[in-house]
């Protein structure tokens, strides 16, 4: 299947949020916006402002709640997916079709034409296998929808 693939730039628009499926695989999702600058005559204005939904998984979705807050400039690159589900409305019970276009991030990192960043390396393991513990349990605070990892 060809997918689409896209690269931006923007700000966080909020913290990034971790979720667990539950199959146990990591979901990170944030939001991007771009804002183009046009020049008119001597000034320059703000132009309209592009909203991207982000998704990231897994070992990149541990890394960007490590690394990236609100407001940080981005670079992402993904692929573009169209997503459609039923979305019912809690009080009226009317079901909505949501059609939504996301990004599927493989790639997302802070935008160092804006700051410096220092790289953390975690050490490598003398026997080729990863030190990551497959057994780590996260806890999940169902009031504001994030995840933490467990003491």
């Amino acid at each position: 299947m060809n997918e689409p693939t896209i690269s931006f730039t923007g700000n966080v628009a909020f913290d990034p949020k971790l979720r667990i499926t539950p199959n146990g695989a990591h979901v990170l999702d944030l939001r991007v916006a771009t804002t183009p600058r046009i020049r008119k005559g001597e000034d320059w204005e703000d132009g309209g402002t592009l909203w991207y939904d982000v998704v990231c998984w897994n070992r990149l979705a541990d890394n960007v709640l490590d690394s990236v807050r609100k407001g940080d400039s981005v670079v992402v690159t993904g692929r573009l997916l169209n997503r459609v589900w039923d979305k019912p409305d809690i009080e009226t019970g009317v079901v909505t079709k949501v059609d939504k276009l996301t990004v599927d991030a493989t790639h997302l990192g802070l935008d160092l034409s804006r700051y410096a960043a220092t790289v953390i390396r975690p050490p490598r393991p003398e026997d080729g296998v990863s030190d990551r513990d497959p057994s780590s349990t996260y806890a999940v605070d169902t009031d504001v929808a994030e995840v933490a990892e467990a003491a």
